[in-house]
């Protein structure tokens, strides 16, 4: 297999579709009969996402912080990349709510409306109504103020972080923290709730920074150069795999570990150096080009689709697998139109209103620079 150049990391953009639908499945388990009690090891494809934004930014952003590039420039940059869906999913969420499905009774309807500022804000909600839920609006947001938080604490520590020991002292730091939050709370499902809130510190924190060492480690390099061929397929194949291992109380924070500590890496480190056969590239893009859509929209959907498929007794009895099948076409649908008529419009206008009139433009041509987890 011939080394060859290409213009983007396009097993990335493949790795960020494929997790995302890994994400709606795990989240709408409630479908396939024979899996609702199952409790998979999912969390581990949030920090495989965290890692690959690391990997990407780095990529995109660090040549140009080399450059001088400001503080502002990046951090307005990367709310303009998170926060049209985000604001779209939120949005979403305000309709369930308050159209009746699954939505809350007259007298809560002070508190979520409070509820709901922050979270336009990009910022938690307090929880009012013992719900559990740092983003009640919608559940998988939760990721994306982690990934901000990391994201300005990379550019506030840049002058440090430009040196490679800074970064591996990081990724040693989320490490340990990784170790003592999923000791301590059980497993790695920290970050979505108020009660495990503190544990998503030490996820991003690793799962990013374990990305820009990748990203060093490879050379820092100004260009992908991947091989192609059809090793990259192995981790995507065992990624479902071991979801569902085994694991009782006391193996569940191994096996999480391991999971977020080596497989993710690996994975990761595969699909920045391998490129599949020509004719997958334009799905793999495209994959990569919605996912975000898919991992902010899905839950909103979802909740409408639980509720109805509860009030269906045909549905909720005879036909979940297939209501689970085209509950994810439906999500896959809307995000195909959600990121085309409403997430690049919306980033191309503001990126003209930032910029003046000059055309919005990538640091280089690379996967999506935002991250879906949940």
């Amino acid at each position: 297999m011939a080394t060859t150049d290409d213009t983007s990391f396009v097993t990335l953009d493949g790795v960020r579709g494929y997790g995302a639908l890994i994400v709606v499945f795990a989240h709408s388990m409630v479908f396939y009969a024979g899996l609702t009690s199952a409790q998979p090891h999912g969390p581990f494809v949030v920090d495989t996402f965290f890692m690959l934004s690391g990997f990407v930014i780095a990529y995109a952003y660090e040549p140009r912080l080399h450059r001088g590039m400001s503080r502002t420039t990046f951090m307005l940059q990367r709310l303009v990349r998170l926060y049209p869906l985000y604001l779209l999913g939120i949005l979403f969420g305000v309709v369930v709510y308050f159209s009746g499905l699954g939505g809350p009774e007259v007298q809560e309807l002070p508190g979520r409306l409070i509820q709901l500022v922050p979270q336009l804000l990009f910022l938690p909600a307090p929880d009012f109504f013992n719900e559990n839920h740092v983003y009640p609006l919608d559940f998988p947001a939760w990721s994306m103020f982690f990934e901000l938080f990391i994201n300005l604490v990379y550019i506030l520590a840049w002058p440090i972080l430009k040196k490679t020991y800074a970064v591996v002292i990081a990724v040693g730091i989320g490490i340990a923290g990784l170790f003592v939050t999923t000791y301590f709370y059980g497993s790695l499902d920290t970050g979505p709730h108020w009660s495990t809130f503190w544990g998503g510190f030490s996820r991003v924190g690793f799962g990013f920074f374990a990305g820009v060492l990748l990203f060093r480690l490879a050379g820092s390099p100004t260009k992908p150069v991947m091989r192609t061929g059809w090793l990259w397929a192995i981790p995507w194949l065992l990624m479902p795999v071991l979801i569902f291992v085994p694991a009782t109380p006391q193996t569940r924070p191994i096996i999480d570990i391991a999971l977020s500590v080596l497989f993710a890496p690996l994975l990761t480190w595969t699909s920045m150096k391998l490129k599949p056969p020509k004719a997958l590239i334009p799905l793999f893009t495209y994959g990569g080009a919605i996912s975000y859509a898919i991992y902010v929209l899905h839950f909103p959907m979802f909740e409408v689709a639980r509720h109805v498929a509860w009030r269906l007794e045909t549905v909720s009895a005879i036909g979940t697998a297939a209501a689970g099948v085209a509950f994810i076409a439906v999500v896959v649908v809307v995000s195909m139109a959600a990121e085309r008529y409403f997430d690049v419009p919306v980033r191309r206008w503001l990126n003209k209103k930032l910029k003046g009139k000059r055309p919005a433009t990538t640091p280089r041509s690379v996967a999506p620079q935002r991250t879906q987890a949940g």
